[in-house]
């Protein structure tokens, strides 16, 4: 039996996300990230539910795997985000759900600065610099 466990993120909210296997997916688990012990606890639950006392624990979360080498029963194995990308593909799964339940905001992505604004910006800055006496005086504002 593996699991593959990893925090992935929806905008800026983070969900614990394991995928355990038995040749195929046998159970997912989608859930708000609240810390690392937790989330091992949380695998230590799934682990007892499906009747096994020792798991080998996939993971690509640094911290993660900090607490897995730690913790007897949960094999942790460092893994590269490519393999573990099934916890990245159960979350783009159910993403559109976890927004409406729970009440995540999309983050607003400003547009560029214009080429004028930009511009105008750098003309403003070296006036500013030249009032200022470039340095030459002890001037705070």
């Amino acid at each position: 039996m593996l699991a593959i466990a990893n925090v992935e993120y929806i905008e800026a909210t983070p969900f614990l996300v394991i995928a355990l296997y038995d040749r195929y997916l046998i159970d997912a688990i989608i859930e708000p990230f609240e810390s690392i012990e937790g989330a091992v606890e949380r695998l230590h639950d799934v682990v007892a539910r499906h009747g096994q006392t020792a798991i080998d624990v996939w993971t690509s979360n640094r911290d993660l795997f900090a607490a897995l080498l730690q913790t007897p029963g949960l094999n942790g194995i460092i893994k590269h985000p490519d393999d573990t990308r099934d916890t990245l593909a159960l979350i783009k799964q159910y993403e559109s759900i976890l927004y409406e339940v729970h009440d995540i905001e999309p983050i607003i992505k400003r547009p560029p600065l214009p080429k004028w604004r930009r511009f105008l910006l750098a003309l403003l800055l070296k006036l500013e610099n030249l009032i200022k006496g470039e340095g030459k005086y002890d001037c705070e504002i």
